[in-house]
């Protein structure tokens, strides 16, 4: 006699658990992944901010406190609700 193919088999209840299983850890795997890439994109862009101005301030430029930073996006966000 032979055996129907794996799709059309009914799947018996001890299979479930294992697909439900398998389809947990790949989207824990995706999760964990997407978190390694956002956190080494955080950190790289940090390095790259904190080199950038000290760069600037060895050169000389101007560079803004974060008080000063915080004020500027305040005006910009009153621009806005005027514009709105």
């Amino acid at each position: 006699m032979l055996t129907p193919p794996a799709a059309d088999r009914p799947q018996t209840p001890e299979a479930r658990p294992a697909v439900r299983q398998r389809a947990l850890r790949a989207g824990a795997a995706l999760a964990r992944g997407l978190f390694r890439a956002v956190l080494r994109a955080f950190i790289t862009w940090l390095i790259f901010a904190v080199c950038l101005l000290a760069a600037m301030r060895y050169m000389g430029v101007p560079v803004p406190t974060p008080v000063e930073l915080l004020d500027k996006f305040e005006s910009v966000s009153r621009l806005a609700e005027i514009l709105s």
